[in-house]
């Protein structure tokens, strides 16, 4: 998935410095500052446009009027007690956050420190090749930053790094940060270096090896921000999955992450465990939503800073999941991705869909080489072009029921095509329309294991399948049943749905999410867990009234005895996909929390869209 900055988005969030006064209880020096602010342009203005060097031999820090840092620097927070030198660390670029920047660069400071590794995304994607590196120096408003041409040679001739000073030319990545580098590191130099988001995992390693062998003198700081463009409570389940990757130092989970450069956080993760500092140090976790209390808005940034130093690591047993309701890919979706395209139906998702351990879908149909013949003789027959498979799997689906009324569509031969094309592109499935093959399968993550059974109500050996949950319950921490039943179009489940729901609970079940209805149905609390009668649809070409039109996703944090739910809503107008705006997204919840069979302390969290469970 591409990282680039939306230019536009950038600059809102950045011009929040100057409109929303952040800095409470300013000075009149402050106030002078961010009026000097206003006068020379916006702080997005400078910081995200390239501007021309004074030389070919000199780069600019983002250009700030008099004062600017030091009042950064000036307004710092106290930082956490690290009783060692630090050689790994992370913090923002985006200088709203200026004051926590400075708080985490002055946890670093030490006179040992000669040698600044600043490494950043290539935003914009300017560099030539995959890792770029540039040998000039840095003006401050602290003085010139000079670079270390030795130690940039070694990464040239070992870890492939290209020196190409053309994309550090506006990358605020890395001029944003270079003032605080000369503050506090007044004696270092530094080697800067911009990572593209299409880096091999190879090209990870090989850097990670050099700098894991950095020597006592050199500290490695990684220029990340963090989920994006997404409201603050989607941001907040993002940034759960990216607080367990930094505490477990988890390199793989590094390519999922809602995150500015994630084969740059991947290398140095790896770099940290090679210099054997797996402790992780926060900081700071915070968001441009909170510190500006707009939660509603998508233009919206969340930010991690800390250090790795030598400890034990966080250890625990928490993931995430997400889950989708129905989709289907035939039909009317079918003439909308052949004329715009594959991506169409996820293309204002693209964010909220990466960020979780895991991605799960209820798949609507068969994925064959057959012809479309959903029309008007057989409009309930649907088949999907193999390529879906390739488009799910971009979007970062990871997992989907085949325990429904259409996956037999095509027969035994379609549901083996459905199944081969699934697993050539790396998703995994359960569940069959008959109930008889692949009912459940089990899955792990950093350790812990997750099982999926599906059931389907147009089936048989109803039996059999509560006799696989009540077996699965042994050999799992994490029991998800899925199943495809109830009425179409009903806003309220019926009552054998409750039946089977609380039979499956009873047989061992952690979390029910039910389809088939194509619309939102009630939830309840049941001894503790979690059931959702019908997530209604997802991606589907249904538009005759509000209700099928939209649909929940379920971000669930799963951690040892607890687990928080956070209820997404999602739109869809005519085909385009997008989450639902903040008036729609709260009738829906407040509908949701009145139907719902809970205490009135669920219901209350239900409207807020989280819920919190402890077992």
């Amino acid at each position: 998935m591409k990282a680039i900055y939306k230019v536009a988005g950038v600059m809102a969030v950045l011009m929040l410095l100057t409109t929303v006064g952040f800095f409470t209880g300013m000075n009149s020096t402050e106030k002078t500052v961010i009026a000097e602010t206003k006068k020379v342009s916006s702080v997005a203005r400078q910081t995200v446009q390239p501007r021309r060097t004074i030389s070919n031999r000199t780069h600019k820090s983002a250009q700030q009027p008099p004062g600017y840092y030091e009042m950064f620097f000036e307004r710092a927070l106290p930082t956490p007690d690290v009783d060692q030198d630090v050689k790994v660390a992370i913090v923002p670029h985006h200088l709203l956050v200026g004051r926590y920047i400075a708080s985490a660069f002055n946890g670093m400071k030490s006179k040992k420190i000669k040698r600044v590794v600043l490494m950043s995304p290539d935003h914009f994607a300017r560099g030539k090749t995959r890792i770029s590196t540039t040998p000039h120096p840095w003006e401050t408003p602290f003085g010139k930053l000079l670079p270390d041409t030795k130690y940039i040679d070694t990464l040239v001739n070992s870890a492939g790094l290209n020196i190409d000073p053309k994309p550090f030319d506006g990358e605020h990545g890395i001029s944003g940060l270079v003032p605080f580098i000369k503050k506090s590191f007044p004696n270092a130099k530094i080697v800067p270096i911009v990572v593209r988001d299409d880096l091999s995992e190879d090209g990870e390693q090989r850097l990670a090896k050099i700098l894991g062998n950095a020597d006592k003198k050199t500290i490695i700081i990684g220029s990340f921000d963090f989920s994006h463009y997404i409201p603050h409570n989607a941001a907040e389940f993002h940034d759960k999955t990216s607080q367990t990757t930094l505490e477990l130092l988890d390199h793989e989970t590094a390519r999922k992450l809602d995150i500015d450069s994630q084969p740059g956080l991947a290398i140095l993760l790896r770099t940290a465990k090679r210099l054997n500092v797996p402790h992780w140090n926060q900081v700071l976790h915070a968001s441009s939503a909170s510190l500006t209390e707009n939660y509603d808005t998508k233009e919206n940034t969340s930010y991690f800073a800390g250090y790795f130093t030598s400890g034990p690591i966080k250890w625990h047993d928490a993931l995430t999941m997400h889950f989708f309701g129905d989709m289907m890919f035939d039909r009317g979706v079918r003439k909308l991705m052949e004329k715009n395209g594959n991506d169409y139906p996820f293309q204002n998702l693209e964010r909220f869909m990466v960020g979780s351990d895991l991605v799960i879908g209820n798949l609507e149909g068969a994925i064959t080489t057959n012809k479309s013949i959903a029309g008007n003789l057989s409009p309930l027959l649907f088949t999907f072009d193999p390529s879906v498979a390739e488009t799910m799997k971009k979007f970062g689906i990871t997992d989907v029921s085949l325990a429904n009324n259409h996956s037999r569509n095509f027969g035994q031969d379609g549901f083996d095509q459905t199944r081969f094309y699934l697993k050539k592109n790396g998703i995994r499935y359960f569940g069959d329309q008959i109930n008889e093959q692949n009912i459940s399968y089990w899955t792990e993550v950093r350790g812990t294991k997750i099982g999926w059974v599906g059931f389907s109500a147009f089936g048989k050996n109803q039996n059999d399948v509560i006799d696989e949950i009540r077996k699965l319950r042994n050999e799992v921490d994490v029991l998800v049943v899925m199943p495809h039943w109830g009425a179409e179009y009903q806003l309220v489940h019926g009552s054998s749905q409750a039946r089977l729901a609380h039979t499956f609970i009873d047989s061992g079940a952690d979390i029910v999410i039910g389809a088939h209805p194509h619309v939102i149905q009630p939830m309840e609390i049941y001894k503790g867990k979690p059931i959702f009668y019908s997530l209604g649809n997802f991606v589907f070409d249904q538009y005759f009234s509000k209700d099928v039109t939209v649909g929940l996703s379920i971000g669930v944090e799963w951690e040892h005895d607890e687990m928080k739910l956070r209820l997404f809503v999602v739109h869809n107008n005519r085909g385009e996909i997008d989450l639902a705006s903040p008036e729609k997204r709260d009738e829906v919840l407040e509908r949701l929390s009145r139907t719902s069979v809970v205490s009135p302390e669920i219901a209350t969290q239900i409207k807020n869209g989280v819920i919190h469970l402890k077992y």
